[in-house]
């Protein structure tokens, strides 16, 4: 519908996101030490809600219009490697389910210096732990 009616559009299909504002997802379930709906073996692709918000205005300024983007971390992080990261027992509920969520981002990794999906959470981490949150 976007591409069809807008005249200018830019389209960003974004990974699961993560920051010091983050109220639900994988990573704050782990940190609070919520229930997990996805199995440890799950592998999940994140970047930063700030991170969204530099890319898009790098794109603006670029003058980069009427196209899509995957946005996400470079590669997907395993649950299991998560929780051990953030040194938490995970509580998987009954009826999780694996994922596998991966897109690729070489496009935008073409014209953006994108980092790991887990360097974006580890710097999420960070923030919490020394009280920015």
């Amino acid at each position: 519908m976007v591409r069809k009616y807008a005249p200018l559009y830019l389209i960003l299909r974004c990974s699961a996101f993560v920051g010091k504002d983050m109220k639900k997802g994988a990573v704050w379930d782990l940190m609070e030490q919520r229930p997990l709906f996805v199995t440890m073996d799950s592998r999940l692709q994140f970047i930063s809600a700030s991170e969204i918000s530099d890319i898009i205005k790098g794109l603006i300024a670029g003058d980069v219009f009427n196209d899509t983007f995957n946005v996400g971390g470079i590669g997907a992080v395993s649950l299991r490697d998560l929780a051990n990261s953030v040194n938490k027992d995970a509580f998987v509920q009954a009826e999780a389910e694996r994922q596998v969520y991966e897109m690729d981002v070489s496009k935008l990794k073409k014209i953006y210096p994108l980092k790991s999906s887990a360097e974006y959470i580890q710097e999420c981490i960070d923030v919490v732990r020394i009280g920015k949150y």
